[in-house]
């Protein structure tokens, strides 16, 4: 990210590019995309100089809004220029966590910001942690290969023929009469060249791939991205019942859970059974796959194929847990069995791939927990999970769960041990 000197710098004449076309359909854009109702709480991250704020004022819509920024030059000019109740200009850093519960906001609005952080995992989860449920995330940033001079060539062009020249003209006097808009100019330039060399310019692609799924469209004079996100409804947390299951069901979403994940799949034989586990295993290879058990010469089934989900859950008729829904889809699910009257074996934790960016892993997270606490009540104290190293999103929720890692597995040196002391 710029020094705070840049920003207090550009906060001197940033106004100035508010009166170029581009940026003024920009704004209207972001309006439109927002939807705004009256009574609703906005949050616009990185408000800058209160321009956003000063065009929804406009509206008379009758809105709360928490406008925040960490440069204090460009709060100064946004105080001075709205003064409206309702809307509360504040200094705040990004990177950390946000100062609001969750479900707050039915809008976060983000313009111009993100393409300037580190890091933008953390802040987009804080987003989604404070919008509501069926609210919307609206960002816009630049796209890569934007360029400053293509959006004032457009304003140039936005009146066509002898206007364009006109207004050609006027610009080139104002930069006369009104040197702010040459250091307009100079430090847009700076910005360019800088954020090319530390900044993160992202394709269509690369927000799909961070975000899932998204509306995405060009604004200011096709340089930037307007991406709309809604946050998904209120999520349904039921009981696991085992005598309850559905076999064939959830071994398609055991094989939606582990697709595209190599450590999981592979075949086993449903006759070659021994006590501790329900037949050989043998890796499933686009090379050399295997199709009978060389033990028996029968055919093999899927590890998680309804029948062996059958026996599995059978043998262990004192299994317990939870299954995550958003309307009638599983999303997502944890359960486990008691090793003795003080602790439990978390079998399983997952989130099928699908949903983890369209909700976002803090609302599980809350999920998760209250099943640990729940289980806790009834006396557990100490609980013990195994996962894969290459299980990124489950590995995280387990740090967040205050999961500590321990020993690798003898069974299998992929995978490692968690352990979870409560009181």
């Amino acid at each position: 990210m710029f020094g705070k000197w840049f920003w207090n710098i550009y906060a001197i004449c940033y106004d100035s590019i508010a009166r170029l076309t581009p940026y003024q359909e920009m704004l209207s854009d972001i309006i439109a995309a927002l939807d705004l109702k009256p009574g609703m709480k906005i949050f616009d991250a990185g408000c800058g100089t209160g321009n956003l704020e000063q065009a929804i004022c406009m509206l008379n819509i009758p809105v709360d809004i928490d406008a925040v920024d960490f440069s204090c030059a460009m709060l100064k000019r946004a105080r001075k220029k709205i003064n409206v109740p309702g809307i509360n200009f504040q200094k705040l850093d990004l990177s950390r966590l946000l100062p609001y519960p969750d479900s707050f906001f039915d809008r976060v609005v983000c313009v111009n910001v993100l393409y300037a952080l580190k890091n933008i995992d953390i802040v987009l989860i804080e987003f989604r942690r404070i919008l509501k449920p069926s609210g919307k995330l609206i960002i816009c940033d630049p796209r890569k290969g934007s360029c400053f001079l293509t959006i004032f060539w457009s304003h140039l062009a936005s009146g066509g023929g002898i206007k364009a020249l006109i207004r050609l003209g006027t610009i080139i006097g104002s930069i006369v009469l009104v040197p702010e808009l040459l250091w307009l100019g100079l430090l847009n330039f700076i910005n360019d060249w800088r954020s090319r060399r530390s900044h993160k310019f992202r394709t269509k692609g690369e927000w799909l791939n961070i975000l899932g799924r998204a509306n995405i469209v060009t604004t200011y004079a096709n340089q930037h991205w307007l991406i709309e996100w809604e946050s998904p409804p209120d999520l349904i947390v039921e009981d696991w019942i085992p005598e309850n299951v559905d076999y064939e069901e959830w071994s398609k979403y055991f094989i939606e859970f582990f697709k595209g994940e190599p450590w999981n799949e592979f075949l086993m034989c449903p006759r070659c059974k021994r006590e501790d586990d329900f037949g050989p295993a043998f890796t499933w290879g686009e090379k050399d796959e295997i199709t009978f058990c060389p033990s028996c010469k029968g055919s093999l089934v899927y590890f998680w194929s309804p029948s062996r989900l059958r026996d599995y859950f059978t043998r262990r008729p004192d299994y317990r847990g939870r299954i995550v829904l958003c309307g009638k889809d599983v999303v997502a699910w944890a359960w486990g069995f008691p090793l003795s009257s003080t602790d439990f074996y978390i079998d399983t934790v997952a989130i099928l791939p699908q949903f983890r960016k369209k909700i976002g892993i803090h609302r599980f997270l809350k999920i998760f927990q209250e099943f640990i606490r729940d289980l806790n009540k009834q006396g557990y104290k100490r609980f013990e999970v195994r996962t894969h190293k290459k299980a990124r999103n489950i590995r995280l929720l387990l740090i967040h769960l205050g999961f500590q890692e321990g020993e690798i597995s003898d069974e299998d040196p992929e995978r490692s041990y968690w352990q979870l002391q409560m009181p």
